[in-house]
C-alpha cells in the first residue's frame, strides 16, 4: 500500500491510498480517496472493506431491485 496526502481542487485536502495485489505494485489494484488525512493507509482500507457491502446494496437497490421508484 502507498498513501499520499493531496489537495483536490474544489474539495480541499484529502488522502489517497493505492493498494495493489503484491509488493511490486502490479496485478489487481484499487485507489481510495478520503478526507481523513490523519488516518493510516491500513485504517482507510479496513474502513472501506467494512463499507463495501453497504455500497453494493445501494447499487442493487437502485438498479436490478427497482427500489428507487
Amino acid at each position: 500500500m502507498v498513501a499520499l496526502n493531496l489537495r483536490v481542487p474544489g474539495l480541499g485536502q484529502g488522502r489517497s491510498v493505492l493498494s495493489c495485489e503484491n509488493g511490486e505494485l502490479t496485478g489487481t489494484s484499487a485507489v481510495l480517496v478520503t478526507n481523513r488525512t490523519d488516518w493510516s493507509a491500513k485504517k482507510i482500507l479496513a474502513t472501506y472493506l467494512r463499507r463495501w457491502p453497504i455500497e453494493t446494496f445501494y447499487q442493487d437497490r437502485k438498479g436490478p431491485l427497482g427500489l428507487d421508484e
